[in-house]
């Protein structure tokens, strides 16, 4: 490592570490607050009879995530492979196996869920109520 670098380094480790610090906590702090919303939810499709429940700790089934991912995006329509690329960079879904969702899975979970999305010019869009 040059010189420059080193001190550059040295000066700003301290900056570096505390910032890495308070994003450790805040992420804790949102794990925190995710439990707790999880567990209200169960409660209420508890309470309303809902056959699709949800599972506290774990993720929302893939078409939850997707359209979470559409709603955060205006709903302006998305191609399938950007929607996986989100929804793995977010760890939003996982499958079984642990491996990443492909634009496959997408398309499929569109096809079997034609209540809440549609597709136009190849992107994804979720369906107006």
């Amino acid at each position: 490592m040059s010189g420059s670098l080193a001190k550059i380094r040295a000066k700003t480790r301290g900056d570096v570490e505390g910032a890495l610090s308070g994003m450790k906590a805040r992420r804790a702090t949102l794990r925190a607050d995710l439990r707790e919303i999880e567990a209200e939810i169960a409660l209420a499709e508890e309470w309303l009879g809902d056959l699709h429940k949800t599972t506290p700790g774990l993720p929302p089934p893939l078409q939850e995530a997707m359209a979470l991912v559409l709603r955060e995006n205006g709903n302006e329509g998305m191609k399938p492979q950007r929607i996986a690329d989100i929804i793995n960079e977010r760890q939003l879904y996982r499958k079984r196996d642990g491996g990443p969702v492909g634009a496959n899975q997408i398309q499929a979970r569109v096809s079997n869920y034609g209540h809440m999305f549609r597709r136009e010019n190849g992107l994804i869009r979720l369906r107006e109520k």
